[in-house]
């Protein structure tokens, strides 16, 4: 047995078990078997043997383990649903499998046979904690990394951008870029497996009240001409739980606080908001380096990508222009926080003197208009380095919804008093109206299903749009406007009494304008159960793109981390490839000293 296969953390309570511990639910095809078998009514010690692999009534007790309601919450059904299977482990091996455990090739423990149908199951299961285990998860040294940063951060599309450009083998492929690389398997948790694509909206903002569960990425590097694999466990943690648990729900806290301090290296994302001062932001960057210093107790101890997302609205946002970039002083579009990495196919490792370059750009605009950020990272963390990214270099669109839904079948004459309530939806409400009474008038005809008539009107706005911004803080803290007065104090707090909206229709029907006196109504209306029709409001993000989702340095802060963690080798651009050996590959040692000692914070841990 390898020595790694003794010590197998669980990327869930990070127990730590050998290889062979595991215990194994069973398949679900055995659970259907079973329950088919069992309806035979054949003789009583049948029934009593079928009964053991019927889906249980009450829930695996391990399930509070992690899943508890002072811990992760409520996981998607689909997770949830697993602790009704039954399980096998070392107490009831021989009734529930035939012979023992089965290892693969390699003599690792992967899957079981059953006794009711003969059925194989691969789905290992922590033996503390009963959580799903990825296949072959802990037959190689495991890695984890946290990334984290508030709602609106871009942490989810940002981390979706990532994994799809590792998985990419292609010729271009980033993990090309690093001597003998490639993803050997890839496991979306099961609460998510979307993508991003263009003409389809972008994944919901993490939700912040229940943890979720971790991305699984399998990745081998060549290393001095040493194949070597690893388990990356990545946690997509949101900032803002961490902040507001501290003081709220401190037992709460600490539970998501492990999953942080269990890290090997942390990705945090800052969205350019968070370092503008006017409007002061809910969850200021500062507070972010704060909380993080106190999920550790002290100074972070391991290698911390502070990492600017949407790096492309430092150029395109006026509001974040005018305060983080007046007159482009800082970055402009020839800046090379705004250049891709110009990589070399024959030096592959990580670009220290490319970085070079970004972090003496982002030292002085940190100095200059985030200091106090900039002093934070600087005290409270051992190991930092500053990054900017754009997972969507060509933008975003954010598209402003309503959406009318009738529950009943509709009639003509409904239609007069949606049309004074939703006055947005009104061209669209008379055009259905007059498709009822014809349809009314000639019933044969089938010219509209009366049926649950969907009335959707979508609006546009630049991802860099205040009001779009503005808008969708409102809508994303509908939960807790539990009354008008609430509706109206968001607004206001946000706009003007008159304020007007402009209102860019998306599918070219003609453009309205947007009073606060209907916002108000109309998130109203979206609160309130009706009877015969439910109303919503909602924002979504829809990535720009002619043909391909561009993104622009995403995978330069994991190369660091990954070199950091001595996976990769760093070295230089424009010198030979001797890899971890700068004095030995062209550079003089001194030049690369300096360059150590000018990166300052930024630049890691020496070689």
């Amino acid at each position: 047995m390898k020595e790694s296969w003794k010590r197998i953390k669980c990327p869930y309570c990070f127990a730590e078990f050998a290889h062979d511990e595991v215990h194994f639910r069973i398949a679900e095809e055995a659970c259907e078997d079973a329950k088919n078998k069992a309806a035979k009514k054949e003789d009583p010690a049948k029934q009593e043997e079928f009964s053991k692999f019927l889906k249980r009534e009450e829930v695996d007790p391990k399930y509070d383990k992690v899943w508890g309601s002072l811990r992760g919450g409520i996981p998607a059904p689909n997770v949830e649903d697993s602790f009704f299977i039954p399980w096998v482990d070392p107490s009831n091996k021989s009734d529930m499998i035939v012979g023992d455990y089965i290892a693969d090739n390699d003599g690792f423990i992967e899957k079981i046979e059953d006794k009711c149908g003969h059925f194989e199951s691969k789905t290992r299961i922590c033996p503390y904690c009963h959580n799903k285990l990825p296949l072959h998860y802990g037959k190689n040294p495991q890695k984890f990394i946290s990334i984290l940063g508030v709602s609106t951060s871009g942490k989810t599309v940002f981390l979706k951008q990532l994994l799809s450009k590792l998985q990419d083998s292609l010729q271009g492929g980033i993990l090309s870029h690093v001597n003998g690389s490639f993803v050997d398997q890839l496991s979306l948790p099961d609460d998510d497996n979307s993508y991003l694509t263009l003409n389809q909206p972008l994944p919901d903002s993490t939700k912040t009240l229940n943890f979720k569960v971790p991305y699984f990425v399998t990745m081998t590097f060549e290393k001095k001409k040493e194949l070597k694999t690893y388990d990356f466990v990545i946690y997509d943690v949101a900032g803002e739980i961490l902040v507001d648990l501290v003081k709220e729900n401190p037992n709460r806290f600490e539970f998501f606080a492990g999953y942080i301090k269990s890290s090997d290296a942390i990705i945090m994302l800052i969205d350019p908001m968070q370092l503008v001062n006017n409007p002061i932001p809910k969850y200021p960057a500062s507070n972010m380096i704060s909380t993080l210093y106190r999920v550790f107790g002290g100074q972070v101890p391991v290698p911390t990508a502070i990492t600017i997302s949407k790096s492309d609205l430092l150029l395109s946002s006026a509001l974040i222009k005018e305060s983080l970039n007046p007159d482009g002083v800082f970055f402009n579009p020839n800046s090379v926080i705004m250049k891709n990495i110009p990589w070399d196919p024959e030096k592959k490792y990580f670009y220290a003197d490319e970085y070079a370059l970004l972090s003496g750009q982002l030292r002085r605009f940190y100095t200059s208009k985030a200091n106090p950020f900039y002093v934070n990272v600087q005290q409270q963390i051992a190991n930092p380095s500053f990054f900017a990214v754009s997972a969507l270099l060509d933008g975003v669109d954010q598209k402003l919804t309503f959406e009318l839904v009738s529950r009943d079948e509709w009639k003509s004459n409904y239609i007069e008093a949606y049309m004074k309530k939703f006055g947005v939806l009104s061209k669209k409400l008379k055009n259905i109206q007059l498709d009822l009474e014809d349809q009314e008038a000639n019933p044969a005809d089938n010219i509209i299903d009366t049926n649950n008539i969907i009335v959707r009107r979508s609006f546009i706005f630049d991802q860099s749009d205040e009001v779009a911004r503005k808008l969708d803080e409102i809508l994303r803290d509908e939960s807790i406007l539990n009354t008008r007065a609430d509706v109206r104090e968001a607004v206001y707090e946000r706009f003007d009494e008159d304020e007007i909206i402009e209102l860019v229709a998306a599918d070219h029907g003609g453009n309205e304008t947007l009073s606060m006196r209907d916002l108000i109504r109309y998130i109203s209306s979206k609160k309130e159960e009706m009877d015969d029709y439910s109303f919503d409001i909602y924002m979504q993000g829809y990535p720009r793109g002619n043909g391909d989702l561009r993104s622009l340095r995403i995978e330069e802060p994991l190369f660091w981390l990954l070199s950091e963690m001595d996976i990769i080798a760093r070295g230089n651009v424009y010198t030979s490839n001797v890899q971890n050996d700068p004095e030995q590959s062209g550079v003089s040692g001194n030049w690369w000293k300096n360059l150590l000692k000018n990166l300052g914070p930024f630049g890691g841990k020496k070689k």
